[in-house]
């Protein structure tokens, strides 16, 4: 998916989108160390950002930042990056804006995926729907409410900027780094040790 920015926001769009195409759930999504992903990488407990935390646990998806600098672990993704490239040089130099790009590329996978595998001698369309899709479990019944992710001080009057507004936090917050997740119905502040004590109701 072609997009302008890596924020939590259009990350987690993509991702929804990317299971609702497939019609059914990953059980582990394996990925590099985006701050979108994980606020801190480390070889051995990268510090997750909250807000995918809580989009994986709505799915029911594992999830697991790789290493850094680890290439070699992410395999079939990484190969894929040169056939995109590939399918897109035919495009040519001209630009007609992202959603006209998304869709040449779109058009081109589609192709792909119905043409005649070279190595596994079949088309990866028919792969999918006879093998993989039974991997895949059913999209939950309640739709996932999209949250915004925001990491700021907390000002000397004890309030965080959030969406353009203010909003009151602990005491003992004051000066310090907060987390502030929210959605159309609540706003939820905490810290990086995930104690998450104030939600205020916007409904």
């Amino acid at each position: 998916r072609l997009v302008w920015t890596h924020d939590v926001t259009t990350t987690l769009t993509v991702l929804e989108d990317m299971l609702k195409e497939l019609d059914g759930v990953a059980k582990k999504i394996i990925s590099d160390n985006p701050k979108c992903f994980a606020l801190e990488a480390s070889k051995y407990e990268p510090l997750l950002n909250p807000a995918y935390e809580r989009f994986a646990a709505h799915y029911g998806i594992q999830i697991e930042c790789l290493p850094p600098r680890t290439p070699e672990l992410k395999g079939k993704v990484e190969r894929m990056m040169p056939f995109v490239r590939r399918i897109y040089q035919a495009h040519g130099d001209a630009w007609y804006g992202i959603a006209e790009s998304q869709d040449y590329i779109d058009k081109k996978v589609a192709i792909a995926n119905q043409r005649i595998h070279g190595t596994t001698r079949r088309r990866p369309v028919d792969v999918f729907s006879e093998e993989e899709r039974a991997a895949l479990k059913s999209l939950p019944a309640i739709a996932y409410e999209l949250e915004e992710f925001h990491e700021g001080p907390v000002r000397k009057d004890g309030h965080v900027r959030f969406r353009n507004k203010y909003y009151s936090v602990e005491e003992d917050y004051c000066g310090q780094e907060v987390i502030v997740i929210g959605n159309s119905k609540q706003v939820s502040e905490g810290d990086r040790n995930r104690k998450f004590q104030t939600s205020i109701d916007l409904s």
